[in-house]
């Protein structure tokens, strides 16, 4: 074929004269395509709906390619088939360079074909004969299914992300390959790999690249990337060795990912594997102790790099900063780290979030702990499990972890043909290690049980399947799965936990991505895409610029899908139902909000903040360090704050705000700016505080931020009790500043008290309405908010609630029905620092933060029920409870509730020695309306050796005679061991609960 020479004549090319892989040419022909540029001038929602979402991916690259250069695109995909020749033409006529290819003997060429397979030696071959074969074969279009969803986002992502989606099917993966090579060694006189790694390549090429990655991840020890791979499948033939790493260069490239280039490094093969293996295990070992662990424990005492909770830029510069304190010195790992900043940023902020989960559910005495995996993959969380359970995390051995288990993260899903039930929480089927089978998982949405299930027996691992809960929409989905059973920790109980809430006010967005599944949209577009949003009532989004409506659906529970059509620099806005603007976004930018010092809601729901200035020694007052500092990434050419249009006002005042420029990431002109609230002059009081940010160039509204400020440093809750009316009173403490004055509770007659303030309300309250007020000149302002409260509901045992002033002893609980003997915790809303600690005397019976809404159901008298033996004593029932918002003090007196007494044992009371002229007898304090029996003993050694028969003790009674053989052994030995149980229905004696006493001459 002759290419023309004019580039606008590029676009009659047939369909079936061009070199894009004969899959895609055969769907174009089938949609009714003839020419390129009936394809290149139909738009990315045809493209879908004729040929797919996966073809119209590569269309869009194809389309890309051509408007960077006409003349490459020619060259690379307009060929001309002459015999078992290729002659390349550029589009001006000339002959291509390599066309000299045509002239090398055919058996010494090898070429890369588009899909990512080299041709002529590798690729030619089949899959030997053989069970694994056809096992591969089938697992093919599943591996596929995967490689595409996680291509999807391939610019900001690494294939690693499609093994967390096949994790099941690793180890069939791992056994099925192995099979592969020891079938075609076999078949081999010299045991050569060349048919397998043929045949892979070529048949199965998708679950090859996602085996090798699997392989990188946990062979690479920092040495050599390939070579443990080759000897765990006994590849000694050199053409295999040196197509293999080829094969994973060029698959993954094709897949539109990041890769290394020879301009950057010579080891492009090794780094490119390395970074879409998801980094391998010993770089997670340094990245978790020397960046992320660290850096946890310091921010756990209230320090925080620069101030503000760390983002992806503030890791990188920390793990490549050597006076920081968190430099990386494994080469490997700052490396990657630094090359794609997109991928490796978002994978530190999620691990930096993992840790802290994992390092707050620790109770440092050697137990199990459950950790959600975030967006990380297995090789991250093996290594956390190794660093934990190792001094390099900072701990002693006698505080390390026995186990470390992660939990899949779930997806928040949108199926628009369900009208009253549109949400579904879906958790793809996960493995676990084998002695977790039999336990029962139980998953948790917003403190209700949606579902329950259990972990089965599988070949080699435990497995838990798949499940998915469908729910009505609500402003936020706090999500909790508990693992329970067995004895793996010393409450048999394992938590993990995530959040999912709306991308804007009152709207969650979804997309799909390769398998058309709607999928809650995570980061900003990088190309064109129908978005579908679920907007809440009262709620209107108004499309801006390079946003198209294209169709709404009212649902039947008032809520509506509304979809459009947005490209990668779209822009819009949501208005509440006065239709006044309560958010605005443009998909080009990523804002990103440190709110983590929010204490409530001021006027509007919008952020409130509590206020407390940091001294800059010169006695005047500092900056307002609990304000949030904001994080705008822009993808537009040279963008730095200057090409921003920076608005804030407090109350209609204008007030400067600090900003600066912080280090690029990466080479695709991701350009960040820091607006610091935290150092910026903004009041004390502050009732509507906007920060609005406009793109000057574009016009793009980038945010419209709304908060509020209270002169509160702290709130904290210091004492509880239960009152009359079994209601736990809570007493929290407000710490306000001494010029200004706050009254809790909606009344407007309610009195002003000034400076801190100390307030009553039920532990179970999740807000208090609050207003503070502060003379400002001849005026006083005011500000109406609504702080958060620990909003935590304790129905304590109704065992000890209902016992008249006596505690209940071990035949008390016995009899009571079981549902008498529970501590019920409940939670509401969410809260960052809040705990709870239930302990029965000095043992412990349930440990746990509850950062989400949440419910628990305790039995804290389970030893004291069945094979203990007591003593008599009163043991009180506590929970020790904390919450704080606010400033943060690093000794926080604990708050103890009192839930009542039980006796370990029975309630005789003292028993005393009387001794008379008939013999000798037991008294006891007061009787019991049961009947007992008294077991009397001697010990010898280890042993103990019974006396007589057992002596019944009849209901009331307060005073039993010794038999002979009992004094007799106190005469001569001057102790004696006695051992009261009661009598079960029967009549028989149980003494697997009892009381033992000693009597001394």
């Amino acid at each position: 074929m002759n290419v023309p020479e004019d580039d606008g004549q590029l676009q009659h090319i047939p369909i079936k004269s061009l070199a894009i892989g004969a899959a895609l040419r055969r769907q174009l022909i089938a949609a009714g395509f003839k020419e390129l540029g009936e394809v290149f001038e139909s738009g990315d929602a045809e493209l879908d709906e004729r040929i797919g979402v996966d073809s119209a991916d590569q269309v869009s690259r194809l389309k890309d390619s051509f408007r960077k250069n006409p003349d490459a695109f020619a060259e690379r995909y307009c060929r001309q088939e002459m015999g078992d020749r290729a002659s390349v033409v550029n589009a001006r006529g000339t002959r291509n360079a390599d066309s000299v290819i045509a002239s090398v003997p055919r058996s010494s060429r090898t070429t890369v074909r588009r899909d990512g397979q080299r041709m002529g030696e590798v690729s030619s071959g089949r899959l030997p004969l053989c069970d694994e074969s056809d096992e591969l074969r089938r697992f093919e279009k599943k591996a596929l299914r995967a490689i595409n969803i996680v291509a999807d986002h391939a610019e900001d992502a690494f294939v690693a992300e499609a093994l967390d989606l096949i994790a099941t099917d690793i180890f069939d993966l791992r056994k099925d390959v192995s099979g592969v090579f020891a079938a075609a060694q076999r078949r081999s006189s010299a045991r050569s790999s060349i048919e397998a790694t043929k045949g892979l390549t070529t048949e199965t090429p998708n679950a090859f690249l996602l085996y090798m990655l699997d392989s990188v991840q946990r062979n690479f020890t920092g040495d050599s990337v390939w070579h443990a791979s080759f000897d765990e499948l006994g590849i000694k033939d050199q053409t295999s060795r040196v197509a293999i790493p080829h094969f994973v260069y060029d698959r993954i490239k094709y897949k539109g990912f990041n890769v290394y280039n020879e301009e950057e490094t010579q080891y492009q093969y090794f780094y490119t594997a390395l970074l879409h293996a998801g980094l391998a295990e010993s770089d997670w070992v340094s990245i978790w102790s020397r960046l992320i662990i660290p850096l946890v424990r310091g921010m756990q005492k209230g320090r925080l790099p620069d101030g503000a909770y760390p983002t992806a830029a503030d890791l990188i510069r920390l793990a490549n900063d050597k006076h920081s304190g968190f430099y990386l010195a494994n080469r490997s790992a700052q490396n990657l780290i630094h090359k794609v900043p997109e991928v490796t940023g978002p994978m530190l902020v999620s691990a930096l979030s993992v840790a802290e989960t994992a390092l707050s559910s620790a109770t440092g005495s050697g137990d199990t702990i459950m950790a959600s995996s975030g967006a990380l993959p297995t090789a991250a969380m093996n290594a956390l499990k190794a660093v934990l359970d190792s001094k390099a995390a900072g701990g002693s051995s006698k505080s390390r972890f026995s186990r470390l288990v992660y939990f899949p993260n779930a997806e928040l899903r949108l199926s628009p043909e369900d009208e009253e039930e549109p949400i579904c929480i879906h958790w793809e089927r996960a493995r676990f290690p084998r002695r977790f089978a039999g336990r029962m998982v139980t998953y948790r949405v917003n403190g209700e049980v949606v579902a329950s299930a259990e972990v089965l027996n599988g070949v080699e691992s435990a497995v838990l399947e798949e499940v998915n809960v469908r729910l009505a929409p609500s402003r936020a989905y706090d999500v909790e799965v508990e693992l329970s059973g067995g004895d793996e920790s010393t409450l048999g109980r394992l938590f993990a936990t995530q959040s999912f809430r709306a991308n804007h006010p009152g709207v969650y967005e979804f997309v799909s991505v390769g398998d058309g599944v709607l999928r809650q949209k995570r980061r900003p577009l990088r190309r064109k895409r129908t978005v579908y949003c679920l907007v809440a009532p009262g709620f209107e989004i108004r499309p801006g610029s390079g946003m198209v409506r294209l169709n709404r659906n009212e649902l039947s529970i008032g809520h509506s899908i509304e979809t459009f059509e947005m490209d990668d620099m779209g822009c819009g806005e949501v208005c509440d139902s006065k239709g006044a603007q309560v958010s605005a976004w443009c998909e080009g930018f990523r804002v990103t909000v440190d709110r983590s010092r929010v204490i409530g809601e001021g006027m509007g729901r919008s952020d409130l903040y509590p206020s407390y200035r940091v001294d800059d020694g010169s006695g005047k007052e500092g900056f307002n360090d609990a304000l949030p500092s904001v994080t705008i990434e822009g993808r537009v050419d040279g963008f730095d704050y200057q090409q921003l249009d920076v608005e804030l006002l407090c109350d209609g005042q204008k007030t400067s705000v600090k900003r600066k420029n912080k280090e690029q990431l990466g080479e695709h002109d991701v350009g960040i700016v820091s607006l610091r609230l935290d150092q910026s002059m903004i009041p004390n009081l502050v009732a509507d505080g906007r920060l609005r940010v406009v793109h000057r160039k574009t016009g793009a509204l980038v945010l419209n931020y709304r908060f509020s400020v209270v002169p509160i440093r702290r709130i904290a809750l210091e004492s509880a009790r239960v009152d009359g009316s079994d209601t736990v009173v809570a007493r929290y403490g407000i710490d306000v500043k001494k010029d200004c004055a706050i009254r809790s509770g909606a009344s407007s007659n309610l009195p002003w008290t000034k400076g801190s303030v100390h307030v009553e309300t039920p532990l179970s309250d999740e807000w208090l309405a609050v207003e503070v007020a502060k003379k400002v000149g001849a005026e006083i302002a005011k500000v109406r908010a609504s702080i958060f409260l620990a909003g935590i509901d304790i129905v304590g045992p109704a065992v000890t609630r209902d016992s008249c002033g006596v505690a209940p002893d071990a035949y008390d609980l016995q009899e009571a029905p079981a549902d008498s003997k529970d501590v019920t915790i409940r939670c509401q809303g969410r809260r960052a620092s809040r705990g709870a600690y239930l302990s029965l005397g000095q043992i412990p019976c349930f440990y746990k933060m509850l950062p989400v809404a949440s419910r628990y159901r305790v039995s804290p008298f389970s030893d004291l029920r069945s094979g203990m033996v007591g003593d008599g004593r009163a043991i009180k029932l506590q929970l020790v409870l904390n919450y704080e918002c606010g400033q943060h003090l690093a000794k926080q007196p604990p708050c103890v509730l009192d839930l009542g007494s039980v006796v370990s044992g029975f309630n005789f009371g003292e028993c005393s020695l009387r001794t008379g002229v008939r013999g000798c007898s037991l008294e006891l304090s007061r009787g019991v309306d049961y009947d007992l029996v008294a077991r009397f003993s001697k010990v010898r050694g280890d042993r103990e050796i019974v006396l007589c028969d057992d002596v019944a003790i009849p209901a009331g009674a307060r005073e039993f005679e010794l038999p002979r053989q009992a004094e007799e052994a106190l005469v001569s030995r001057g102790l004696l061991r006695v051992t009261f149980a009661c009598v079960d229905v029967f009549g028989d004696a149980d003494f697997s609960t009892c009381q033992r006493i000693t009597i001394k001459r």
